[in-house]
């Protein structure tokens, strides 16, 4: 009983708490369910706010990410989504007074600083191989991606501001078999 009541709270906060440790930046959720019977992902309400160094304010709204995944592929090695919807609601991309973007200063921007012998070494004489991308399948993507927000503050106190609507409402996308596609 316990696991049903607080699993939804629990799973919310180790979301957020890692996806602020692993971007630098602080992140809320609105709301997260995570199905038991049904394999299912709904999240309301995510945002990402801009990194240290940059003003305050969101970086990503996203309104909704919902996602049916398949377990037993998963098992398997396979990350298999029958179903992905992503609906953003805006991206701000702030440039602050020192030409830096928010979205470069995210800690997954920042290139590894483990440059060691066997790192620098040639790769043929690198004793590991480099790890091999997650097969993955998506059948269908449902994308909303709604207004970029552009804030330049390299010519003084108040940002130079440009915004934008995208102009993607209920894109589908079939057949996705990289992260790379996506």
């Amino acid at each position: 009983v316990g696991l049903i009541v607080f699993k939804n709270p629990v799973i919310k906060w180790a979301v957020t708490t890692g996806v602020t440790y692993v971007t630098g930046a602080p992140a809320r959720i609105d709301k997260l369910e995570v199905g038991i019977l049904k394999p299912a992902v709904r999240m309301k309400g995510f945002k990402l706010y801009n990194p240290a160094g940059f003003p305050a304010g969101t970086l990503l709204d996203i309104a909704e990410v919902s996602v049916d995944y398949d377990l037993p592929a998963i098992l398997r090695g396979k990350l298999h989504l029958p179903l992905l919807v992503v609906r953003l609601t805006e991206a701000v991309i702030v440039r602050n007074k020192n030409g830096q973007l928010n979205v470069d200063a995210l800690k997954v921007a920042q290139k590894p600083k483990t440059a060691t012998a066997e790192s620098s070494s040639p790769p043929s004489q690198r004793s590991e191989s480099p790890a091999k991308p997650l097969a993955m399948q998506v059948d269908l993507m449902k994308l909303d991606l709604g207004k970029v927000v552009y804030k330049d503050y390299t010519k003084g106190l108040e940002p130079k501001v440009t915004a934008f609507d995208a102009r993607i409402h209920d894109r589908t996308y079939k057949n996705i078999t990289s992260a790379q596609q996506i």
